[in-house]
């Protein structure tokens, strides 16, 4: 029992002191006051399907950016509801929007075949569920100033809604957000976020975008990242601050929750046995210790005070670490949503972790297959 405790102690300790590391690097990237765009020409490029509900309030802000794209280029992905009406509905009130039909299917296919028809030099990506500040595209292309960079990676943060749920996935992100920029920073870029992301478009095409990965679901932002970052060492860039920063909402139940980060999460066996990866396994491997130190208190193998201990640093330690990540005080979720984000997450984790590549899962309205290298859509 005690060998246990001090090997849950000393990784606790680790971790804590692993977050305190990225929250002081974190505050070094520090709020991104760049917004030049002289000579940039960019295109803005969404993939929408099934998105009638949340399209206007997207093509609203892009259409008040105070630096106004080339074109705004929306990809309709075969859609089945009304998406396809709300964007010509908005034709006359956006000139610079350009709405195209997938030639391919998924949003990998939506983004390539996007690419291949703007005009822009610097191709400027989000969401179909995403909305922004009217300084965001200035800020984005601000991080072009250096010849250097061909591509600009920003952070997303997820609106909730009042609910425990939308909460958690608020967190969430942060950590994720905190996290790629950082590693980013330091040179040794893990992921991105797709909802708020530019690249040069001749880099694009000649690192062949989504070629050897278009079959897996999702990924369309770290695979690409992965490619510039082996074609142009230190060519990635990360803003952040509030300008530049892309809001989306939450999963509205744990049934699209779950889908949406099995998604995510099974890309991680075609990344191949790299620095993402080991640091994936190793965060699961954290959480099984939590999980089983929750287990072996309940059986009555390790005393209670030890766990009670072990939570208070590591929970500390993740609020302190967190807190640096929202530009607006407003936007910080309730210290109670954080507390119980934070006991049950490394449930939600191993869960995750374990079924993203078991079984299928339904996605904006199609199956797929486990979401390995094999995975296809089998519905829709």
């Amino acid at each position: 029992m005690w060998i246990f405790a001090g090997v849950l102690f000393s990784l606790t300790c680790f971790y804590a002191v692993g977050l305190l590391v990225v929250r002081k690097k974190w505050l070094a990237v520090g709020d991104s006051q760049k917004t030049s765009s002289d000579g940039l020409k960019i295109s803005v490029l969404v993939a929408a399907r099934n998105e009638e509900k949340s399209l206007g309030r997207l093509l609203e802000a892009l259409g008040g950016q105070q630096f106004q794209p080339e074109e705004i280029i929306v990809v309709n992905d075969h859609s089945d509801d009304a998406t396809r009406s709300v964007l010509e509905a908005w034709s006359d009130r956006l000139p610079n929007l350009r709405i195209l039909d997938n030639i391919g299917q998924g949003k990998k296919s939506a983004v390539a075949y996007g690419v291949t028809q703007a005009t822009g030099d610097v191709i400027a990506v989000t969401d179909a569920d995403c909305w922004m500040e009217s300084v965001w595209l200035a800020g984005l292309a601000g991080g072009f100033s250096d010849e250097k960079v061909k591509m600009v990676c920003a952070p997303v943060y997820i609106q909730p809604d009042g609910g425990f749920l939308s909460k958690a996935q608020t967190w969430e992100m942060a950590a994720l957000g905190m996290v790629a920029g950082v590693a980013i920073k330091s040179g040794s870029p893990l992921f991105c976020n797709a909802a708020n992301m530019a690249f040069r478009k001749d880099v694009f095409l000649e690192v062949g975008g989504y070629e050897g990965n278009a079959h897996i679901p999702s990924g369309d932002d770290e695979f690409l990242l992965r490619k510039i970052k082996e074609s142009y060492p230190g060519g990635v860039e990360y803003v952040a601050g509030a300008n530049v920063l892309v809001r989306t909402g939450a999963q509205e139940n744990l049934k699209k929750f779950l889908s949406q980060r099995r998604r995510w999460a099974g890309k991680w066996n075609a990344s191949g046995f790299g620095l993402t990866a080991v640091v994936a396994l190793s965060v699961l491997a954290f959480h099984l210790m939590n999980l089983s130190a929750y287990a072996f208190s309940f059986s009555g193998f390790l005393p209670w005070w030890l766990l009670v201990s072990q939570q208070a640093v590591k929970l500390v330690s993740e609020y302190v670490f967190l807190q640096v990540f929202f530009f607006n005080k407003e936007d910080v979720p309730g210290f109670p949503s954080f507390m119980l984000t934070g006991i049950l997450y490394p449930l939600y984790a191993v869960v995750v972790g374990f079924t993203a590549n078991r079984g299928g899962y339904e996605w904006k309205g199609r199956k797929y297959e486990a979401p390995n290298e094999k995975a296809r859509p089998v519905k829709g």
